[in-house]
């Protein structure tokens, strides 16, 4: 037999039971019952496990897996307080694991405390005990009137196809392109010129949404892959504006090149193409990633403007980021728009 760390047998860190089940939860990978390094950073001693916290807005679910670890058959059931649904709340695991299974929690936010944290207890047939605490915050409903999507899991996720106003400049305007990019479409400015407006003065779309609370957050702009295609010392560009912020200028494509043909006898070092320096990372994942902070002073209703200034950039998402989706596993496609009301 393998021990489970490497040493002295130290006899407060051995188990007093063998488990025949594993029970793993959602943005972990610890397992449970067990000390490892990923069920807490010392990978001894680690207290309950924990799921991130929920509230009204995010997601309506989350996973619990059952499994199997051993020779033996495992029947098992799951309860939690009043407030706390687990769907199937009972079952049978067996040795093979052709019955692993996932159960899904959830939240009757009627009965569910303003703040706190729940718990749910499961216990199985070969004497394994895990107990797994339930954060929640039920925030309140966005005022009366609102209209526009409400952050929920800590990030607010929105399509670009989802603009609360759009407004034209002239014959130029922002049209959606259905089917375009990786999730639902793409907005871009048109007609397609070498026109360049100033800053605060072109066509422009704008979203409301709603933070629970003021402080920090990074905000993703997702664009489409595209190229300085409108000359030297020309980049495409568009404007962002926050609220009653001044509007700033967005210049998202490097200007730098991706490389240069060192290896090529009797010549001189010469660039590969027009092509920016992370031009093989955006195409690979079919979006750039455009990120920078921004402090909300306050909670409640907000606004974010973007404005046209060049054609060619063609807006997908955007994402503000106040610490739910960068403590998530990543996601190819990003986290799920977010709820609108």
């Amino acid at each position: 037999m393998v021990p489970a760390r490497q040493g002295i047998p130290i006899t407060e860190l051995e188990y007093g039971q063998t488990s025949y089940i594993r029970v793993t939860i959602e943005n972990s990978k610890g397992s449970w019952p067990g000390n490892t390094v990923y069920n807490c950073a010392r990978g001894e001693h680690c207290g309950l496990p924990a799921f991130l916290p929920m509230d009204p807005f995010g997601s309506e679910t989350r996973w619990i897996d059952v499994g199997s670890a051993g020779p033996m058959d495992v029947t098992f059931t799951v309860k939690g307080d009043d407030w706390i649904t687990i769907e199937p709340s009972h079952g049978k695991i067996m040795r093979d694991a052709s019955t692993d299974m996932r159960l899904r929690l959830s939240i009757d936010w009627s009965k569910a405390p303003k703040e706190g944290t729940g718990q749910i207890r499961l216990a199985a047939s070969d004497s394994s005990n895990v107990t797994i605490n339930v954060p929640v915050t039920n925030y309140e409903r966005p005022s009366k009137g609102f209209s526009g999507h409400v952050e929920g899991d800590q990030f607010i996720a929105i399509e670009a196809g989802h603009t609360s106003r759009n407004a034209s400049e002239g014959e130029y305007a922002f049209q959606e392109l259905r089917g375009y990019g990786r999730t639902l479409s793409g907005l871009e400015m048109f007609p397609r010129s070498t026109q360049n407006f100033t800053i605060g003065h072109g066509p422009s779309i704008e979203y409301d949404f709603w933070t629970h609370s003021a402080g920090d957050a990074l905000v993703n702009i997702q664009i489409g892959p595209s190229l300085n295609f409108l000359g030297t010392n020309k980049t495409l560009a568009f404007g962002v504006q926050i609220d009653q912020a001044d509007p700033v200028i967005i210049n998202p494509i490097p200007t730098e090149p991706l490389g240069f043909a060192i290896e090529r006898p009797g010549q001189t070092p010469v660039a590969i193409g027009a092509v920016p320096k992370d031009w093989i990372n955006v195409v690979k994942s079919e979006i750039r990633n455009v990120v920078f902070p921004v402090k909300f002073e306050d909670s409640g209703k907000h606004t974010i403007k973007l404005w046209g200034m060049t054609t060619g950039i063609i807006v997908e998402r955007i994402l503000f980021d106040m610490g739910g989706i960068s403590s998530r596993a990543p996601a190819y496609l990003g986290p799920p728009e977010s709820r609108r009301v």
